[in-house]
């Protein structure tokens, strides 16, 4: 256990594994969540995917199939540029080298889209993103709940609350700002997706007022270029 003594945010905090685990002189590291739960057979699975890939030297990021804790419906990725998918830190296997190679993650960002920051750093430089099809883990993202219309999932709402949210639009805004020159066509995608949490949250969310105060807030920030923990 590496102690900080305060709370540096997501991104510091794997830095600092991450340096640990260099140290050490390990070639491969596992990140996870507190929250997560690797199924039977996760790590063979996952490192057997990693030593049998084809073009070894260009794999950025194994990741697992992630599954919702609570309904055990996989949480699909996110489509991402160059035929990569953008997948959430927790459950995923990094080469050592290639993290020297592209350096830490994004101190800035604290927490929520470090993982996308990381991943679309990893799209400019030319390297892969893959599945491991046969691991899988247990995750959550808030609480999330389906919504449902006449038997078919229309939407999910994950009900993250109001801090969550400002470090959300914050830092999407920030990826836009940084990432949009080179993928603009997921740069839109990411501004649609705030469009599309700031509906959720007034149709289908408690606590409206908070969240919406914290979202506007974080937009502000994030054309600001602000990072680091909210103030």
């Amino acid at each position: 256990v590496v102690e900080s003594g305060e709370n540096l945010g997501g991104a510091t905090a794997l830095n600092r594994g991450m340096d640990w685990a260099r140290a050490q002189g390990f070639e491969l590291a596992f990140l996870f969540d507190q929250d997560s739960v690797p199924l039977a057979g996760f790590g063979t699975a996952m490192l057997s995917h990693y030593h049998s890939a084809a073009h070894r030297e260009r794999l950025g990021i194994v990741s697992p199939v992630h599954l919702d804790r609570i309904h055990r419906t996989v949480i699909a990725p996110h489509p991402g540029p160059r035929g990569n998918p953008i997948t959430i830190t927790s459950g995923a296997l990094l080469p050592m080298a290639v993290y020297e190679q592209l350096g830490p993650f994004a101190d800035a960002l604290f927490i929520d889209e470090v993982d996308t920051e990381y991943c679309l750093r990893l799209c400019r430089r030319h390297y892969r993103i893959e599945i491991a099809a046969q691991a899988q883990l247990l995750h959550s993202l808030g609480n999330s709940v389906p919504v449902t219309l006449f038997g078919k999932r229309i939407l999910t709402l994950t009900n993250h609350n109001s801090l969550r949210r400002y470090y959300s639009v914050r830092n999407r805004i920030w990826i836009i700002r940084h990432y949009a020159g080179t993928f603009p066509g997921f740069s839109l995608r990411m501004a649609k997706g705030i469009v599309a949490d700031l509906i959720k949250v007034v149709l289908g969310e408690t606590e409206k007022r908070a969240k919406l105060s914290k979202m506007l807030r974080g937009a502000r920030d994030g054309l600001a270029g602000r990072g680091g923990p909210y103030a």
